[in-house]
């Protein structure tokens, strides 16, 4: 991934999605989940809103008129 304003937002997003699933883990009474598990959230997450937006981006783009 080439690194750009877009690669740095979206990296430091998943390192959020990551201290906040940690956290919460934390406080719960339930089974601590495995690292692997956090990280996996967080990127899931990390996709979804990321390809969310590149539709909504493409969407727009196409219902501009030339």
């Amino acid at each position: 991934m080439p690194e750009s304003a877009e690669a740095q937002r979206l990296r430091e997003l998943a390192n959020n999605y990551i201290r906040e699933a940690e956290r919460l883990e934390a406080e719960s009474n339930g089974r601590v989940a495995k690292s692997d598990e956090l990280i996996s959230s967080a990127l899931d997450a990390v996709a979804r809103d990321y390809f969310a937006r590149e539709v909504s981006r493409a969407s727009s783009r196409r219902k501009r008129p030339p």
